[in-house]
């Protein structure tokens, strides 16, 4: 049975890799001057060149999610995808930060159509920067979407903070799990996002890894109150892009996650978070077996850090 699990787990990860209450969550991410020049020069760009600027400032694996749903993919896709909309949106940038030095960060503002600019309503937007030979490139472009008066936008509020991690990652050898750290911070956007950055090290047997290496990663999660849930993205350094989100809500102090339509062969994912009674952080990624069980791939427990 395990020979036939680890095959699965190959075949999942072959297309890609996975991949107490706060208000504040610590000292912000450093801001980022460049990125807020990059985005205020993409925005007069897209009002002067329209769909040619966005085709020049998206990376050839960046996902634009306008409602959050039914990405385009890659500059030709999203430029496609913004014909009719681009002449009349407008946006300006009002918050940047740095995650990976000068590699990776976001900026997030305010969007609006031109033709609708009195009605005063507040959209927001997010966008996350890659650097790729010297210049700013999308990776990710978020809609956040208004949030309403349930307490749900603030279910990840006790994630907030920096954090100690005590990985463990399955060898493919039966029950063997592989111990490593890492740590993270967490930090509040507003508009129910929060962004998390991660650094450790890493051995995926799936990827096929010989050895652990050190590995950034970056995520992104945004509630949707239509919908009554969250969703998760992801990237890292092993795999420079994006993942589909992770989606789902809390239940008390549990919250499970799955991306379930995925690629022939690619069985669904799960990330589970428990929030412990000592204020730590239980979090498991898992697949799908053909039993329809779940076999865990990577555990983490967060300790937080002292100076939180």
């Amino acid at each position: 049975m395990r020979i036939g699990l680890t095959a699965v787990v190959v075949a999942w990860m072959a297309a890609g890799a996975a991949c107490s209450d706060r208000s504040s969550g610590g000292e912000p991410f450093p801001d980022a001057p460049e990125l807020m020049a990059a985005d205020r020069a993409f925005a007069d760009a897209s009002a002067a060149r329209g769909e040619e600027a966005w085709s020049e400032v998206w990376s050839d694996r960046g996902v634009l999610y306008g409602n959050g749903d039914d990405p385009a993919i890659g500059p030709i896709a999203t430029a496609r995808s913004m014909s009719g909309t681009v002449e009349d949106l407008r946006w300006e940038p009002t918050a940047s930060a740095m995650l990976w030095p000068d590699a990776l960060g976001y900026t997030t503002g305010q969007w609006w159509l031109a033709s609708q600019a009195e009605q005063g309503e507040d959209r927001r937007y997010l966008t996350m920067w890659y650097r790729i030979d010297g210049r700013w490139r999308v990776a990710l472009d978020l809609s956040l979407p208004a949030q309403g008066t349930t307490g749900d936008s603030r279910d990840f509020d006790f994630w907030l903070g920096d954090w100690t991690i005590a990985q463990r990652i399955w060898s493919g050898d039966a029950d063997d799990f592989e111990p490593y750290s890492a740590e993270n911070q967490v930090r509040s956007i507003g508009n129910g996002a929060l962004v998390e950055s991660f650094a450790g090290k890493a051995r995926f047997f799936w990827l096929g890894m010989d050895e652990p290496a050190p590995m950034r990663g970056v995520s992104v999660r945004v509630f949707y109150p239509d919908d009554r849930e969250w969703r998760i993205f992801w990237m890292d350094t092993l795999d420079l892009k994006f993942s589909l989100p992770f989606e789902g809500a809390f239940s008390g102090n549990v919250g499970e996650f799955v991306v379930a339509d995925r690629p022939a062969g690619r069985p669904p994912s799960r990330i589970r978070f428990e929030r412990q009674p000592d204020d730590s952080v239980d979090w498991q990624l898992a697949i799908r077996t053909p039993d329809g069980g779940w076999q865990p791939l990577w555990f983490m427990e967060f300790s937080r850090n002292e100076r939180d």
